[in-house]
């Protein structure tokens, strides 16, 4: 799984600690790039929950549903945090993205 964390502007916010739990189990954490950009390599499909935090911003937390129906896909998430001290929780359910397709 990958993703980008954003401001409400839709501009990449780096530093940002991104972690990731399976129930209340630790699994990994990272920090945003100066992109935005975070990456978990080798999950296995099921409910997690990422939290993502930056100073100056609001905390957020989403259970996220990993499921794929065949082999090859892309896990892909964006999270928005908003200039804040509160908390945003919500669910994401990442399914399987198909492949681009080119057009003729």
């Amino acid at each position: 799984m990958h993703g980008t964390v954003l401001d409400t502007s839709n501009e990449p916010i780096a530093e940002v600690v991104v972690t990731l739990l399976r129930g209340e189990k630790f699994i990994e954490a990272t920090t945003t790039d100066e992109a935005g950009e975070f990456n978990f390599r080798s999950l296995p499909d099921g409910k997690y929950e990422i939290d993502a935090s930056a100073g100056g911003f609001h905390h957020a937390r989403y259970l996220v549903i990993l499921g794929h129906q065949t082999g090859h896909w892309n896990r892909s998430i964006h999270i928005k945090l908003a200039v804040g001290v509160d908390q945003c929780e919500g669910t994401i359910e990442v399914a399987e993205k198909s492949p681009a397709r080119q057009k003729d």
